[in-house]
């Protein structure tokens, strides 16, 4: 509960506790290989944004920011990994092995929902920012469905879950990549890898961007720009 409970909701700390004999050994979690959705984020211009800040002022400012987006990430089922200065790394599908490609994919969906529910936080949070005449930034955020391992690294007394492997570089790769280049919204960018694709209905709509070579991968991989979800749909996930 220690190892979670800060970076899930309650209900989903209460469910892992519920589950622990599955994945945990002498009291830690055990590794493991997890097929899981890995979101990365990112500002973009916070460069810029934090040389024009006292320290103290620019910490204020990205808690702003990050606190409405952490909350976004865990109402969605999605655990927060790590916190990148000026975003976040998140898992939807651990710690608990997803048995079913129904499960797998509806962790998809929530991972998607979750990067188009941040994007609308997004535009709010900069309302606010500009009307407090504090700077405004967009946001870029890559995801990607695959296989990783996933298991805690450092001591008995301070250990950290995380999860590795090349579907975690993926994503992190899609949300860097042409960094200067706009896809869909001006204030939130989202760029998912095929096989989260796969798993989303028709009611996402979808930009094709094509085959993208990523920094360290001789193999290209091809990337979609999400615009969006058609309003009153409930997608539930499912190989299209």
């Amino acid at each position: 509960m220690k190892l979670f409970s800060q970076h899930v909701s309650k209900e989903v700390a209460e469910n892992i506790w519920k589950e622990r004999d599955q994945f945990t050994e002498d009291g830690r979690p055990r590794s493991q290989k997890l097929t899981v959705t890995t979101m990365f984020t990112d500002f973009k211009g916070f460069t810029s944004v934090a040389e024009k800040m006292t320290p103290q002022e620019l910490i204020d400012w990205l808690n702003i920011y990050l606190d409405g987006m952490a909350t976004i990430v865990m109402a969605h089922g999605g655990v927060i990994d790590t916190y990148t200065g000026d975003g976040l790394k998140a898992d939807f599908g651990t710690p608990i092995p997803r048995l079913t490609e129904e499960e797998i994919g509806k962790d998809a969906v929530n991972a998607v929902r979750c990067a188009i529910a941040m994007g609308t936080e997004m535009d709010r949070v900069n309302k606010v920012c500009e009307e407090r005449g504090l700077p405004t930034v967009s946001m870029r955020i890559g995801l990607h469905t695959g296989q990783v391992v996933g298991g805690t690294l450092g001591s008995k007394e301070r250990l950290k879950y995380t999860t590795i492997g090349d579907a975690v570089n993926i994503a992190s790769r899609l949300e860097s990549f042409a960094k200067e280049v706009t896809f869909g919204s001006d204030s939130c960018r989202i760029v998912v890898g095929e096989l989260t694709k796969q798993y989303l209905d028709s009611s996402f709509i979808f930009e094709e961007i094509g085959e993208v070579s990523l920094k360290g991968r001789g193999q290209k991989v091809r990337a979609y720009c999400v615009l969006g979800q058609e309003c009153g749909q409930n997608s539930e996930g499912g190989k299209t």
